[in-house]
């Protein structure tokens, strides 16, 4: 479709990223992907390609946090994902 293009590769090469979690919220959307290195973790964009950031490696290293769940409630983004130690737990971005 004319004016769609990628915004950014997040996981270059052959290996898909998939994305299962997807809310808007402001100016930001935040969205679950895998780059690869970190595993599936928590990303946000404000539609620019250099705006486009993982907000954290919850699960430290290769390992997934598997953010899922994503509500904006307020002024926080609230969802459930695994550091690793504790299990799935809830979360919050302020």
């Amino acid at each position: 479709m004319a004016g769609t293009r990628l915004l950014k590769d997040i996981n270059p090469g052959p290996s898909p990223t998939y994305q299962f979690a997807f809310v808007v919220a402001g100016d930001e959307a935040f969205f679950v992907a895998d780059d690869g290195p970190t595993g599936y973790e928590l990303w946000s964009t404000d539609g620019s390609t250099a705006g486009t950031v993982r907000v954290s490696d919850i699960n430290p290293g290769t390992a997934s946090a598997y953010p899922a769940n994503l509500h904006w409630f307020g002024n926080r983004l609230l969802f459930s994902a695994d550091n690793g130690l504790l299990g799935q737990e809830l979360w919050v971005v302020e």
